[in-house]
């Protein structure tokens, strides 16, 4: 065998070590049995990497924007892989996470679950160990169904957007089922509730569990600015509060929405009673739902506010004994909580039926994530709403 032979065999072999190491052979994120992660990135050409996310620092992020980060060197291998185990156990819970490689930021390839914030690709990171937690990671395949979905609609002559989950049952029954519309933030679109909110691997969790009924559940982009509607949702902080001035305050959302609920209901097995029918939303999606509800209260049975961005004309004005329940959830470290306990004290002064929950946490996805999980637990049940005890305690069965 001459020297040329040689190289060549030395050479293919270390592609195909290579290849095999980024193929077959690696794992990011690996959750260690002590609770660490280690994160891994192949790159034999790359210089430096840098893993970056809310993983890497401890307890909750209750900044204004939610946009603490740790950040951590990766070291690099003779194979061209690098890797970085956190040097702490991590809670569990729901992260985002990124590499920075050769100053260029990338999700993690090797992870299927991502999501787009603000102006950055990050991937998912959901660590099991508590009851709560074990909740937002799923084993094993998606039993239901999610419909993503576009639909013409007369506002400006455009096509809005929207995601239908269907429960596993929906195929082998001919029922029809309630109804939930979820409604997302400042920051999101209709995929945000599916993959920041963990919404059915939570549902499905439950379901496997007998703890939630049957029923489809909507997640419409609530965006009408013309860049954050078509989808150019790669957009930062300023041009997502420009929107909100501009079309959220506005409330041109609300003035369309029955396009919205008459598509699903030609399409969908959905039950036209109202009093399976639900309404609810975070933050900003939280006011879009409120000033819904309020000329279309016979529509719904419960609407549910999470964390509100509220004020006196989110509130209804019909009749107390006429309106459907409102549930209404807070988090005491929630630089919006004041004005949420203004709403509420509105209905105490109007007398008016609402279910408030407060939990210790924040205006972030930890706060909304638990309220979600203890709202569709509520939903549709047999039981009257106004029994349940719904307060802080309640959560700690999450815990």
């Amino acid at each position: 065998m001459n020297t040329k032979h040689i190289f060549t065999l030395i050479f293919s072999i270390t592609c195909s070590t290579l290849l095999f190491a980024e193929d077959n052979n690696l794992i990011s994120p690996e959750i260690n049995a002590d609770g660490t992660v280690t994160f891994r990135l192949y790159a034999p050409n790359a210089n430096k990497a840098y893993v970056l996310g809310d993983c890497l620092i401890k307890g909750e992020d209750l900044s204004l924007l939610g946009d603490k980060e740790g950040k951590a060197k990766m070291e690099k291998d003779s194979l061209g892989v690098f890797s970085y185990t956190t040097d702490f156990a991590v809670e569990p819970e729901v992260y985002m996470y990124y590499f920075k490689v050769d100053n260029k930021c990338q999700r993690d390839s090797l992870n299927p679950y991502s999501t787009i914030e603000l102006t950055k690709d990050k991937s998912i990171l959901a660590v099991g160990g508590n009851t709560k937690a074990d909740l937002y990671v799923q084993d094993g395949n998606l039993r239901g169904r999610v419909d993503t979905v576009s639909f013409p609609t007369g506002y400006k002559n455009s096509q809005r957007r929207m995601l239908v989950y269907l429960p596993e049952c929906y195929n082998n029954t001919i029922d029809s089922l309630p109804v939930l519309y979820l409604f997302h933030g400042i920051n999101g679109s209709e995929m945000v509730w599916t993959e920041r909110g963990r919404v059915i691997q939570i549902y499905e969790n439950l379901y496997a569990q007998k703890a939630v009924v049957p029923m489809i559940i909507v997640m419409p982009d609530c965006n009408t600015g013309e860049k954050l509607a078509k989808r150019k949702i790669r957009t930062n902080l300023f041009a997502s509060m420009i929107n909100y001035v501009n079309h959220i305050l506005k409330g041109e959302f609300e003035r369309y929405f029955d396009e919205i609920t008459d598509y699903v209901e030609a399409n969908y097995r959905v039950s036209l009673d109202p009093a399976k029918h639900a309404i609810s939303g975070m933050s900003s999606g939280a006011r879009q739902a409120a000033n819904i509800a309020k000329t279309n209260y016979n529509d719904y049975s419960m609407v549910a506010l999470l964390t509100p961005v509220v004020n006196k004309k989110q509130l209804p004005t019909a009749v107390a004994d006429s309106i459907p329940v409102y549930w209404i959830g807070m988090g005491k470290e929630d630089f919006f909580y004041k004005s949420q306990k203004r709403y509420c004290q509105h209905f105490d002064d109007g007398g008016y039926l609402y279910l408030p929950c407060e939990l210790e946490s924040g205006h972030t996805w930890r706060t909304w994530r638990v309220l979600y999980t203890m709202l569709i637990q509520q939903l549709f049940k047999s039981e009257p709403l106004q029994s349940i005890e719904c307060n802080e305690n309640q959560a700690i069965r999450f815990e």
